[in-house]
Parts: structure tokens; C-alpha cells; sequence
């Protein structure tokens, strides 16, 4: 019974071991404590202790103690087991408030670094819930009022935005318990063993994990930490063109941890920044803009310059397709940049990612590399924040907009439901899990 509330014990900070090593202390001590007093057996004197039944100078010789009955030893046992079930219960309880103590000095301290919020009007702050609450009502995006939506976009980014932790902390664990991006976002020597199987996440196909495969593989993923660990504050970047003329370049820098999408360019810093930590690459890019890597590494291997130590992260396990691009990516980092690495999404969790979002309502062929990114950061940040997440033609003026912030190549239909995304994106926006930056940054 032991194991189960051992394993459901959030992020692993307090480890199983110590705690089976200190329920086996507990249990000790509990059966210790109920061994029953010692018991003269002189005449006339039996229930008395044995120091007050002397004869001369010796104390009367003990018996055996009583046998205990059927009843008395379960008793024991049930009593036993309550006491360890409280040490359990008091020690998760303990650890989430030390933990929810932890994160709210760090939003307050990195609240205090920002710049002060100025104080709004109470109609302000009724229109603020007004609107939030008017973006949870919002049932779907595909066929939107330009006009409406702007407005209250508009608006809401206008509102103050508070950290809600209860909110964070529920998505974060529902996200842990059907996906579990700390152990399984990328593909590991540790969760991908030796001759095992490998199953991609969109086709019915399986690959033997050789010892290629398996040498290509970190021990652990790059940014680990100790158990329980957070990246603290993480920027997720997308590369909507609402992000040209935003000036949000200082307000990405200044994050501990910014995931960038699609080997995006950097030459508009003011807007986008140039703090890379990690990178993700589609496959079809290796071969519609690198030739596969046959005759363009160079071009390649200066465009991954530009994120510095910044990891990539490809899809190498989704379709058949994809794999052999994204070895010929690892493969030319070794050989000219090995001090960054190309690490592969574990098929295992995007497929889980898929069916966790299916399950709350999202109906797309494939999710965004967007929101698989938000995904993962909600599990492994303190705190995500959001820019050029925006999918539409116009910005909060209703003015064209090109698609990227670095050119204007349409999507391709029928892949993604972006709008429908963005919607989640808002409503996590409105409950206070993440902090979406559309438009101007202060």
C-alpha cells in the first residue's frame, strides 16, 4: 500500500527511498510502543509490577506475558498502519506548502525586479474579470469577429496579470500525470534502453534501438537538474508576425530559459532577443532549405551558430520521414558544433501530448510545435511566458500582417488548428498559468 503513495508524492523532491526508510523507522518505534508492561507472579500479587513485589531482598519471578488475542494483534496492526498513513499525509502536505511558499517568493522577488504595476481604477479591475471571464465562456475561434476579438484582446493584455499558483500547480500535474515531460520529452539513455523498441508517434511503424541510435543519446536531458528542479522563468517564442515592432527583445533576454521554434532568425533582436537555450527544428526544413545536409552544412552550421550552446530538438520519431534528416543534423553538430547537441523528442510523449489535448476538446491532425513547446514548459518552468502567438492576418489594429516576423509563407492547411490553440493559450492566459504577450511590451 506503501508504494502507490510513494509514487504519486509531487516532483520528486522527497524521494521514495527516504521515505520507505522513514515509514520503516515509524513502523519500529509503533511496534516497540505497544509491548505490554512486565508482570509479577507471586501469590496474591499478580498485576503488579515486579518492583513492588519483593520477597527478601529478590524481586518474584516473572511469567511469560499474557498471549494477545486475534482481535488485539489487528488492532495493533490497524493502529500501526493509521500513524504511518498520517507521517505520509503530513509529509506531501508539508512539501506543497514549502513548495508553494518557494514559488510565491520567487514571483514576488522577480515582480519586484520588473517595474512597478500602476494601480487601476475599480471599473477597471470589473472589466478586467469581465473580460476574463468572457474569454472562458469562448467556445471556439474559427469563425471570428475581428473587430470583437481585437477589442478585447486589446483590452485583457491592458489588465494586470497575476501568477495564480493553484491554477498552475493543477495544470501543471495533470499535464505530469498524463504526459510527464521531465522524464520523457526527449529521448535518454535512461528512458530509451538498449534493444528496445521504438514507436513513432504518427505512423504504425517500430525501429530497434541499436547502438547507433542509442550512442546518440544523452545519459539525461541537458538542462536537468536536481529532483524537482525548475528552469525558473521560461519564454516560449513563437514566430508570428506580430512579434515585428513589439520590442519585446529585452523582455525575452532577461528569462532564465527561452525556447525558440523552427530555427527562427535573430536578426530583428530588439523585437525577438537573442537568448537561446532551446531550439526545435522541423525535419522538412533540413531538406527544403539545407538539401538535406548533402551539399549545405555550411549555411546550416551558421544559422545554428547564432543560438550559441542553444540545444536543437527534432522530431525524429514522428513520421519515417523524419529520420534521417534529423540523424544528418546530429551528426553535422558533432562534426562542427559539439558543443551543441541534437536531442529527439520521445515519441512516447507526443503521442500522450496529442491525446491529452484531444481529450480537452482540441480537434487537429497534428499539434503545433508551439503548443507542444508551451506543454512541456508549463511541467518544467516556474513560470512560462508567451510571445508572437498570435494566428491571424491582422494585428489588435486590424492591420494586414505578414504570418512570420521574418517573411510572409502561409501555413499549410489542414495540419494545425491554430486558432483553436490560441484559445487554450488565452484561457491559461485568463486562470493565471501563463502570461501571454500580444502586441507592444512595455
Amino acid at each position: 500500500m506503501l508504494i502507490p503513495m510513494c509514487v504519486s508524492l509531487p516532483s520528486e523532491r522527497l524521494s521514495c527511498a527516504s521515505l520507505l526508510s522513514l515509514t520503516g523507522a515509524v513502523g519500529l518505534l509503533c511496534r516497540s510502543s505497544f509491548k505490554p508492561p512486565e508482570l509479577s507472579s507471586g501469590p496474591g500479587e499478580w498485576g503488579r509490577p515486579a518492583s513492588l513485589c519483593v520477597s527478601g531482598r529478590r524481586p518474584c519471578p516473572l511469567p511469560p506475558p499474557p498471549p494477545r488475542s486475534a482481535a488485539m494483534t489487528i488492532g495493533l496492526r490497524l493502529a500501526t498502519l493509521a500513524l504511518l498513513l498520517a507521517v505520509i499525509l503530513f509529509i506531501r502536505s508539508s512539501y506543497r506548502l514549502a513548495e508553494t511558499a518557494r514559488l510565491t517568493l520567487r514571483h514576488e522577488s522577480s515582480s519586484r525586479k520588473a517595474s512597478p504595476t500602476p494601480p487601476i481604477s475599480e471599473e477597471m479591475a470589473l472589466r478586467c474579470l469581465q473580460l476574463q471571464q468572457e474569454v472562458l465562456g469562448m467556445q471556439s475561434l474559427k469563425k471570428v469577429n475581428s473587430t470583437l476579438l481585437c477589442g478585447q484582446v486589446t483590452q485583457l493584455m491592458r489588465c494586470p496579470w497575476t501568477l495564480n499558483l493553484t491554477q498552475l500547480e493543477q495544470q501543471r500535474t495533470q499535464l505530469g500525470l498524463s504526459c510527464n515531460a521531465t522524464g520523457l520529452l526527449v529521448m535518454t539513455q535512461d528512458n530509451t534502453p538498449l534493444g528496445g523498441k521504438i514507436t513513432y508517434d504518427a505512423e504504425k511503424r517500430t525501429r530497434q534501438v541499436d547502438t547507433e541510435i542509442f550512442n546518440m543519446l544523452p545519459q539525461s536531458p541537458p538542462w536537468a537538474g536536481g529532483p524537482g528542479a525548475r528552469l525558473g522563468r521560461c519564454a516560449v517564442v513563437g514566430n508570428g508576425g506580430i512579434l515585428r515592432n513589439s520590442n519585446c527583445g529585452a523582455h525575452i533576454d532577461r528569462a532564465d530559459f527561452v525556447i525558440r521554434l523552427n530555427l527562427p532568425p535573430l536578426n530583428y533582436s530588439r523585437d525577438v532577443g537573442v537568448k537561446s537555450s532551446l531550439v526545435t527544428v522541423n525535419p522538412s526544413q533540413i531538406i527544403k532549405s539545407y538539401r538535406n545536409l548533402n551539399y549545405a552544412r555550411r549555411p546550416f552550421v551558421q544559422r545554428v551558430s547564432t543560438y550559441k550552446n542553444a540545444h536543437l530538438v527534432l522530431p525524429a520519431f514522428a513520421y519515417s520521414s523524419c529520420t534521417d534528416p534529423s540523424f544528418r543534423v546530429y551528426y553535422t553538430l558533432q562534426d562542427n558544433r559539439p558543443h551543441q547537441r541534437a536531442l529527439f523528442y520521445h515519441p512516447d510523449y507526443l503521442r500522450q501530448l496529442a491525446i491529452y489535448w484531444r481529450e480537452k476538446g482540441l480537434r487537429e491532425t497534428r499539434l503545433s510545435t508551439g503548443l507542444m513547446m508551451v506543454s512541456a514548459a508549463l511541467e518544467l518552468c516556474d513560470r512560462v511566458e508567451l510571445y508572437g502567438f498570435w494566428p491571424f492576418s491582422f494585428d489588435l489594429s486590424e492591420r494586414p500582417l505578414s504570418n512570420h516576423y521574418y517573411d510572409d509563407v502561409p501555413p499549410k492547411r489542414g495540419m494545425h488548428a491554430m486558432p483553436e490553440e490560441f484559445l487554450r493559450l488565452l484561457r491559461m492566459h485568463s486562470q493565471g498559468v501563463l502570461r501571454l504577450r500580444v502586441g507592444q511590451c512595455p
